[in-house]
């Protein structure tokens, strides 16, 4: 059977202690408290995984994970940090992290590892959830093939700056219809406010 060999990359003392002593029973750990230590040493180049915090001093967990990622393409790497901040988050999985939880999410530790070792990968769920809402607003939205015909006169005098009962008006709708409209072209269009509303409506074409 294979020895499981990971490495950890953590400045703080007692996290650092909290990692060896979670992952010891089943794998043998190296540990350094610097990026700079980790990335000139050889037996790096044995390890299956490396656990890597980001805020290190010198140089950052972002800029190990870059190098070793050049250097040790098939190595997974699971960041393991405390920064709140979507840049970090998403640059990290950009250059190549196989995974990223928060520091206050670690219960769960263990598995999160072993879905690693396995070929997955794992976030925390509210890094997930970023993502997720990330990709989603890159996706570009087609109004012919999301919206309803009425829903697209709607949103035509909604934009103009029409009240919902002219709308109903107009259209010669009730006033709750309209209403759900207005609902379904906020939720087809991904936005909860009317200045996201004019903001989509505009990129979609409309005038």
């Amino acid at each position: 059977m294979e020895v499981i060999k990971i490495g950890i990359v953590e400045n703080e003392g007692n996290f650092r202690t909290f990692l060896v002593e979670n992952l010891s029973d089943f794998a043998e750990i190296a540990v350094w408290k610097s990026a700079e230590e980790c990335y000139n040493d050889e037996q790096v180049a044995s390890l299956q995984l490396i656990l890597l915090d980001i805020g290190l001093p010198h140089m950052n967990g972002i800029e190990l994970l870059k190098l070793l990622k050049v250097q040790y393409p098939d190595l997974k790497i699971l960041i393991i940090s405390g920064l709140n901040s979507d840049n970090t988050v998403f640059d990290a999985l950009k250059f190549g992290a196989n995974g990223y939880i928060w520091k206050n999410e670690t219960k769960n530790l263990r598995e999160c590892v072993e879905i690693i070792l396995a070929g997955g990968s794992f976030m925390s769920p509210s890094i997930g959830v970023r993502v997720m809402h990330y990709f989603r607003s890159k996706v570009p939205i087609n109004s012919d093939e999301v919206l309803s015909a009425r829903e697209k006169q709607v949103l035509e005098l909604v934009i103009t700056g029409f009240k919902v009962n002219t709308i109903s008006d107009q259209l010669g709708i009730t006033v709750g219809t309209t209403r759900k409209h207005i609902n379904n072209i906020y939720a087809k269009l991904q936005v909860s406010n009317r200045i996201q509303l004019l903001k989509k409506a505009n990129e979609m074409g409309y005038r």
